[in-house]
């Protein structure tokens, strides 16, 4: 369940994340993410970064747009509500 969570976040955030790389690929970052049984986002922070902070802005600025625009998923239950978000560069360019 945990897993199919993070997918539906993940499809929500995607949207909202952008990213202008020159040429920089396998950049990652980890963002620790607590979410309220509504889905608002309260906390949204870098906890592993890609070593790109413009990058790592980026991942968490696309959660916290997500959150602000109420398309965040509430999640399925408490125990859910804290959550670390890998955001890959692949991912983001669709691969």
């Amino acid at each position: 369940l945990g897993d199919v969570y993070q997918g539906q976040v993940m499809l929500a955030v995607r949207p909202n994340w952008g990213f202008a790389a020159a040429g920089r690929v396998n950049l990652s970052c980890v963002v620790k993410v607590r979410v309220d049984m509504q889905g608002k986002v309260l906390q949204a922070e870098v906890s592993q970064s890609s070593g790109n902070a413009q990058y790592d802005a980026a991942a968490g600025n696309a959660i916290v747009r997500t959150s602000q625009a109420g398309e965040f998923p509430p999640p399925p239950s408490a125990e859910y509500s804290d959550m670390d978000l890998v955001f890959t560069f692949d991912e983001l360019m669709g691969r």
